[in-house]
């Protein structure tokens, strides 16, 4: 069962009981991520823009061995951080 959880303007969290996935994190006043990630749960951040409601470079603070990056290209991770994938927008006609 997946337990899916507002964080703040467009951040959303996805548990599914063994990964994590954090969407677009901006703020997570409530510092579920965190606690999350004190328990070492693995997680996954996707990162859709570089805007800064989108995008928020405290992201690197939770790179450790189980946490993954999937971003778009205009993203300035690769090399801030363990693992991560850059993605290329294509448009579709």
């Amino acid at each position: 069962m997946l337990h899916v959880t507002f964080l703040a303007h467009s951040g959303f969290l996805v548990d599914d009981g063994t990964r994590c996935y954090v969407f677009d994190y901006y703020k997570d006043p409530q510092n579920i991520v965190w606690q999350l990630a004190k328990r070492g749960r693995e997680l996954w951040f996707f990162v859709s823009h570089n805007h800064s409601d989108h995008y928020n470079p405290s992201i690197t603070e939770f790179d450790g061995p189980t946490t993954r990056y999937i971003c778009h290209q205009d993203v300035p991770l690769d090399g801030k951080v363990r693992k991560c994938v850059t993605c290329v927008l294509v448009k579709m006609r």
